[in-house]
Formats: structure tokens, sequence, C-alpha cells
């Protein structure tokens, strides 16, 4: 399965959980973007379309430029990139930030390639989404300001992912990090437990029905009897095709059950 349809199955599910609590807000602190571009038309106009009151922009139209920006304003927290550049590629920024920030921007490419393996891969290091240059301007400046929005609101969310599978902990956690969310891992119900006593605020759950010592159902039914969590949504992940288990968990509370295809 490519790292793209991973990131559709959870994003799936951070969909039902917005859709249902309704949790969207506008944050109004300054948002510090920068837009790399070698095009000078289509970053001024990108620039221009996309400015808000709370929106500092910062243009590059070269690696170089950009670099040095980054350099000078560690406050960037976003930033536009166009793939090809005069003097180089997009990715060895992507990668460059990977490795040298200890919590690098969000990046967010703007590109008229459509090689879907660049693409998994790219989305494999970090890179928050994808946006083709083709897009009307209308519609791509409106998704880019609802996607940084979006991010930015993220960042007060707190999730917990209850699997006994490190690798679909790890995977979950990257997916989860990338769109700016606060996320703590349990590898059992006993450890998701002793998160959620020492946590103020847990957003959200992420669980495993089929885990050793206690299943999904048993955990469902303990933080239902408790009266500071038993609010807390939580979503199922399973590989399992069991219609049972799947009516059962949403008897216990679960808002929805999502099949773990990792």
């Amino acid at each position: 399965m490519t790292y793209i349809k991973i990131i559709s199955y959870v994003l799936y599910g951070i969909f039902v959980y917005y859709k249902l609590f309704n949790l969207g807000k506008n944050i109004l602190n300054t948002i510090n973007i920068l837009i790399v571009e070698d095009s000078k038309t289509f970053n001024n106009t990108v620039t221009a379309l996309l400015r808000r009151p709370n929106y500092k922009i910062f243009q590059a139209y070269n690696l170089n430029d950009a670099k040095k920006i980054l350099v000078e304003h560690e406050e960037i927290t976003y930033i536009l990139l166009d793939l090809i550049l005069p003097d180089g590629e997009g990715d060895d920024l992507i990668l460059e930030l990977t490795y040298e920030k200890k919590v690098p921007p969000k990046v967010i490419v703007l590109s008229g390639d459509k090689d879907l393996q660049r693409r998994n891969y790219l989305f494999e290091h970090g890179v928050v989404d994808y946006f083709s240059k083709e897009t009307p301007l209308r519609i791509l400046i409106k998704d880019i300001h609802t996607l940084i929005t979006t991010l930015h609101n993220n960042n007060t969310k707190s999730i917990l992912v209850v699997d006994d599978s490190s690798f679909v902990r790890k995977s979950i956690n990257h997916i989860l990090h990338t769109k700016n969310y606060n996320v703590h891992l349990a590898k059992n119900p006993l450890e998701a437990f002793e998160i959620l006593k020492q946590k103020d605020k847990i957003d959200l759950i992420f669980l495993d029905l089929e885990m050793p010592h206690m299943n999904g159902i048993e955990f469902l039914e303990k933080i239902k009897d408790e009266e500071g969590i038993k609010n807390i949504p939580v979503l199922i992940l399973s590989s399992s095709n069991d219609r049972e288990n799947y009516a059962r968990a949403l008897r216990h509370g679960a808002i929805d059950f999502i099949k773990n295809h990792f």
C-alpha cells in the first residue's frame, strides 16, 4: 500500500471527528509563510491573492534565496514550494529541512509535476499537501488558505493512538505530526490509561481492536465508566471484517470504524 493511501485512511478518521464535533475555529495570531517559486508573475500573484491580515509572507525565486530567508527568519512555519527551480529541485530543500531542523516548517508543494511516485516519496518525507499549478487560481488560493488555517488549529488538538503494532503507531504518528497534531502513543490499553490520567486533554483516540491482555472492546467499556474521559471520541482501527465486532464497538461508544490496511 502506498503512503498516500495510508494517509487517506487516517485523515478520513480525522474528517469524521471534525464533522461530528465541529471543532474548527479561526486563530488570528501571525502566520509566517515563505513562497518559493521562480516565476515572478506566479509568485507575486499567489502572494497578492493569499494575503490575510494575520499572514506575513516572504518571497524567494530560487533555492539559495529560500535557504537564506529560512536562516534569517526562523519564525517561518509554512513553505509553499515549487519543485523545479533554477538552482536545484525543491526535494533537496525538503530533505535539508527534515534533517537540519528540530521542528521543520510545514511544506506545501505547488507543482505541475504529476509523477505519483514522486508525490508518494514527498509525503513520506513530511510534505503536508500537494497542489497542482493547473488548478484555477481562485480555487487554489482558497484551498491553501483552508489548509493553513486547519494546520494552525490542529496544534491545539491532542490525539492518542493505541495499537500494539509499532509500525502502525509510527505510521499514524508521522502522518498526524505532519498535520500538526499533538500525538501520544500507547502500545497497549494499560499505557493508554496512564496517558489519559497524566494529560489534561485528549481530543480523540485511535484504537486497535485486536490487542493482547485487553482488547479494544474491553478498553472502550472501561473508559466509558470513567467520568473524566468517557466522552472522548474513539475511532476504531481494525483489519478484521467481523461485523459483530463493528456493532459491539459502536454500542460501546466508538464513533466510527476504520479498516486498517497498513
